[in-house]
């Protein structure tokens, strides 16, 4: 896996579907602390009880010609999306070399997909997002 410069982030042709939801957890400012500003990739932990998740990490980065893109996970050059085993802690992993015309790193947003048929109309979820942190 590796990761390219996106400036729209695409999102799996099949996640346009109307069907769909997504939640962004949105991240502090970053761009400030040392220790991410070296960063070899993220990781993460997530806990749900629903089925049919699907997590997505992207790294908000400032280049040094002054544009802000994102840094985000491929295979093939098709976007990951890791799915979420329901009631079970999964350790999401996104290594990656920042490119050396990276200036800044701003953030690291997490990305929550799901599918509404998958879900009972009003159903009320529990999903934890925990230990967000550089490798």
């Amino acid at each position: 896996m590796y990761t390219i410069y996106s400036r729209d982030i695409p999102i799996n042709p099949d996640l346009y579907q109307t069907d769909f939801w997504r939640i962004s957890y949105l991240p502090p400012d970053l761009q400030n602390r040392p220790e991410w500003q070296n960063m070899q990739g993220v990781s993460l932990r997530f806990l749900s009880e629903a089925v049919g998740l699907y997590v997505q990490p992207l790294i908000k980065v400032r280049k040094t010609d002054g544009s802000v893109v994102h840094l985000l996970q491929r295979d093939n050059n098709n976007p990951v999306f890791h799915e979420i085993a329901s009631n079970t802690w999964q350790l999401i992993e996104f290594p990656t070399q920042l490119p050396a015309d990276v200036e800044a790193v701003l953030n690291v947003e997490i990305r929550l997909f799901g599918k509404l048929p998958g879900l009972p109309f009003n159903y009320d979820m529990e999903s934890f997002l925990d230990g967000v942190c550089t490798l």
